[in-house]
């Protein structure tokens, strides 16, 4: 036969050497491949699968379940201060041998260990001398003293309070200069439109009458035990205060602009005045000329 007569190297069933196509093996080779690659893989899922389950021990068992394997629900315990806490049953014990046991020395447990975690937190004491910043006020200081400024019947209510000072003078001088500042802010807010309200002033005479409404002198205690003293007055920006602080900035305004008026006018005196003599001096030396040098004295 032809198939016989070949070499050794050509009769192997193999892809790289058999080149004929009526090598009797060459179709059983591939299918040979297909057969083994499909049962390697399948030993290899079925190791992949088996294996977690055999690693577990079939003598473990939750914790909430009994010897049977049946499961046991947690048992909630509650103790005196009416907080509800969990208490899971042991392995192999059964839960109405549980719930029907012991529970008094549970709850001794349980409060045992409250009892450990409380005493572990650290106590917290008030201070036996507060601060010496802070600052205790007497029971009859009245309370505008601590109200925001407010609007009312068309009137603008805002309480001043001076600092704490070591004696009354110098609470009712730090009081006087705080008066001055609201009194410049509150322009500076009603009167925005206008140039120089934040620099207004008001006499003395004029706040005592139009703006003061209420005053109040008191002694405030330091915490290093010190006595400190406060003024306050309640202002109260009315029609009439307005009116004057108004007045003032136009008074102020008609100034500037008079101010301005005088020196553009003197100027303007000053302008007129040297170039009417440098006109009359060049009129005079041209007249001069026409007539002669004699004529003009040696001009």
């Amino acid at each position: 036969m032809k198939y016989r007569e070949r070499t050794l190297d050509q009769r192997r069933c193999d892809c790289c050497v058999c080149d004929s196509d009526r090598c009797p093996d060459r179709d059983g080779f591939w299918s040979t491949l297909v057969r083994q690659s499909t049962l390697t893989a399948a030993v290899l899922a079925i190791c992949f699968c088996v294996a977690p389950a055999l690693a577990v021990s079939p003598d473990t068992k939750p914790a909430n379940q009994d010897a049977d394997g049946e499961s046991v629900a947690a048992e909630v315990v509650e103790t005196d201060s009416g907080a509800g806490h969990s208490v899971a049953p042991e392995a192999g014990v059964d839960a109405r041998e549980h719930s029907g046991g012991d529970v008094s020395g549970d709850d001794e447990r349980i409060e045992e260990a409250m009892g450990s975690e409380g005493s572990a937190r650290p106590e917290v004491s008030e201070l036996s001398v507060p601060p010496s910043e802070f600052i205790s006020y007497p029971d009859d200081r009245p309370e505008w003293l601590a109200d925001a400024p407010t609007h009312m019947n068309g009137v603008d209510i805002w309480p001043v309070v001076s600092v704490p000072a070591e004696s009354a003078e110098i609470a009712r001088q730090s009081l006087d200069v705080m008066i001055q500042t609201t009194i410049q802010m509150y322009a500076e807010q009603t009167f925005a439109d206008m140039p120089g309200s934040e620099s207004i002033r008001l006499q003395p005479s004029q706040v005592e009458d139009l703006l003061i409404h209420k005053r109040y002198e008191g002694v405030v205690q330091r915490g290093d035990g010190d006595e400190r003293f406060e003024a306050a007055v309640l202002l109260t920006f009315g029609n009439d205060a307005r009116d004057l602080m108004r007045g003032q900035l136009e008074s102020r305004l008609v100034g500037r602009r008079l101010v301005r008026m005088g020196g553009a006018t003197t100027a303007g005196l000053l302008a007129l005045a040297v170039g009417t003599g440098i006109f009359g001096l060049l009129s005079r030396r041209r007249q001069c000329k026409g007539s002669g040098p004699a004529a003009c004295g040696g001009v």
